[in-house]
């Protein structure tokens, strides 16, 4: 019923206004989600600890947090989305190859595209993702400049008078610079 309505949004409804009737036309631009709903919707895997993690580019998960450089990525774009769903759609098999499971049903509509479609979510990929990494990759190549240890920032950090107690940070575990340490 939704892609009914929306087709019909596309075409344009008649409406009533101060006593005029007007034709009013309505398009969905994009949906806007996190990333587990954006993926059930958009029809990719919902597991993002193996195979294609990424609704923008093919990135497998075994290099996303090495694979650094933008040129070296494939995009998924309208195209390459739509090659895979017939590919999955031909042999099943093939979704773990893609990390794509059905169709989205939106691109019922001509003038939605998946690769558009959903915006990244900034939660989840930013302060969850990106920025940990980030911090970490730093924090390492500076310790392994000698500049810096584990102690030296939890001392550091256990200074910090925050407004609230439950605002503390949580300290850096001794193993955080090996290269299996985490930002948690």
């Amino acid at each position: 019923p939704l892609i009914a309505d929306l087709q019909k949004l596309k075409e344009g409804i008649e409406v009533v206004i101060d006593g005029t009737p007007q034709i009013v036309r309505a398009c969905l631009d994009f949906f806007s989600a996190d990333n587990l709903s954006a993926h059930e919707l958009a029809g990719f895997q919902t597991h993002f600890n193996s195979g294609r993690i990424c609704r923008t580019c093919t990135v497998d998960y075994s290099n996303f947090r090495v694979q650094l450089s933008e040129k070296l990525l494939v995009e998924r774009t309208n195209d390459i989305y739509n090659y895979q769903l017939d590919s999955i759609l031909r042999d099943p098999r093939n979704s773990s190859i893609y990390g794509l499971r059905h169709a989205c049903p939106f691109t019922e509509l001509d003038y939605f595209t998946v690769d558009s479609g959903f915006p990244h979510d900034v939660m989840h990929d930013c302060l969850e993702g990106v920025i940990p990494v980030t911090i970490q990759l730093v924090l390492q190549h500076v310790s392994s400049l000698g500049l810096i240890t584990v102690e030296g920032l939890n001392d550091r950090l256990s200074r910090v008078v925050f407004p609230a107690s439950s605002c503390k940070p949580n300290l850096f575990q001794k193993h955080f610079f090996w290269a299996n340490g985490k930002i948690v």
